[in-house]
């Protein structure tokens, strides 16, 4: 089986910014075509988080015809469960892990997909010690997730401009 990306918010978000539609055409074309090929995936909590502002990003994703979101698995609750529980019990604050576990944030569940279907979980964020936010990269560390940043992402696919 070949390597399936699950790209969360936040890379989707930097891209419009770092590659606008109309200076990088052929990044935005080459994302389109590894969605239409089923090597990377939108989950439909970042297609949520996404659709909130009426911008450039949004109305990229409402474009394109060729995908549907990843729904939420069926079997996802205990490993959801298992992370918010090992969130709670590693010393984040009330605030950190009210966030996280925030049904209409789609981080935790993305840990949860990514650990449970053996996805690569790509994301900006960064590892941290720091106590008042839960950090994706942390996540995946406690939980054997694969993990990568989007410049990975990118030279895993070869990306030129």
């Amino acid at each position: 089986m070949s390597t399936v990306y699950l790209l969360d918010s936040n890379y989707w978000i930097y891209g419009m910014k770092a590659y606008p539609l109309d200076l990088f055409p052929s990044f935005w074309d080459k994302m389109e075509s590894h969605i239409v090929n089923k090597d990377v995936v939108i989950h439909e909590t970042v297609l949520d988080e996404i659709r909130r502002k009426d911008d450039a990003l949004k109305k990229w994703f409402d474009s394109l015809k060729s995908y549907k979101p990843m729904k939420t698995s069926k079997n996802i609750l205990p490993d959801y469960l298992e992370i918010i529980d090992w969130a709670k019990n590693a010393g984040y604050t009330k605030e950190a892990i009210a966030e996280f576990e925030n049904q209409s944030r789609a981080d935790a569940w993305l840990c949860a997909e990514a650990k449970l279907n053996n996805y690569v979980l790509v994301t900006n964020e960064v590892s941290s010690n720091s106590k008042n936010k839960i950090k994706i990269p942390n996540v995946c560390d406690q939980f054997n997730i694969d993990c990568i940043d989007n410049f990975e992402f990118m030279r895993n696919f070869n990306f030129i401009f």
